[in-house]
């Protein structure tokens, strides 16, 4: 079977499984609605959500999608790179899909940009807040197999009720994968391939990146 198809199939399912923990339409920013006033099951009560219009939901989505389309990109990009000891480097086609990755990185990143200013003046849910200040987040760690280092992260914020926090933790994300695209496409734009170490620390900040926004949307979940 082709790389490129192995690995897409790969990540639809990954998509999927992240997916199912939540009932709304984001992986990465699916918390951040959570933290807000009750009243409905996504953590919003109906008068807060009809107040602030479709712009939070809007950002959520878009921030998702286009950071999971840059991570679809990148690992295109890698199959591509896998195919050079056959095929040659095709450093056009290298350019294209790492320009892809980035500019859609760089959307998703202005979309939860944009949600971190249009959530600032909503008010936290404070006895959400309460349930996580206690929650018992190594039990659920080990209940769910979740990796410890990027679980620490989340807690260390949510135990704290620390909203901004976890806004900049995502955004820092974020930035570092572009640090990180911008490296690559620095060597590629030489007509060279990268070293395969350089795309090993880039795909693992994707992932990480992405766990982090899951972890802190299942634990939220969980206390709703």
């Amino acid at each position: 079977m082709n790389k490129t198809i192995i690995i897409k199939t790969f990540l639809g399912i990954l998509l999927i499984l992240s997916l199912s923990i939540s009932s709304y339409p984001a992986l990465v920013a699916n918390w951040r609605e959570c933290l807000a006033a009750p009243g409905c099951t996504c953590g919003i009560s109906p008068d807060i959500k009809k107040s602030m219009g479709p712009s939070l939901q809007t950002y959520i989505a878009e921030s998702a999608w286009y950071f999971l389309t840059s991570h679809a990109d990148y690992q295109d990009f890698q199959a591509l790179v896998e195919m050079t000891d056959i095929n040659g480097v095709d450093s056009q086609g290298m350019k294209t899909i790492l320009d892809s990755a980035i500019a859609n990185m760089e959307k998703a990143r202005a979309a939860y940009a944009n949600l971190k200013v249009a959530a600032a003046d909503i008010p936290n849910d404070k006895a959400m807040m309460d349930r996580l200040r206690v929650f018992d987040y190594d039990g659920f760690q080990a209940k769910f197999g979740l990796l410890g280092p990027i679980c620490e992260k989340v807690k260390a914020l949510l135990i704290k009720g620390d909203t901004a926090g976890l806004d900049d933790a995502v955004l820092a994300n974020m930035d570092a994968i572009l640090k990180q695209l911008y490296e690559v496409k620095t060597i590629v734009d030489g007509d060279r391939s990268p070293d395969i170490a350089i795309l090993w620390r880039l795909n693992q900040s994707y992932f990480e990146a992405q766990l982090f926004g899951q972890y802190m949307s299942e634990i939220i979940k969980a206390n709703i």
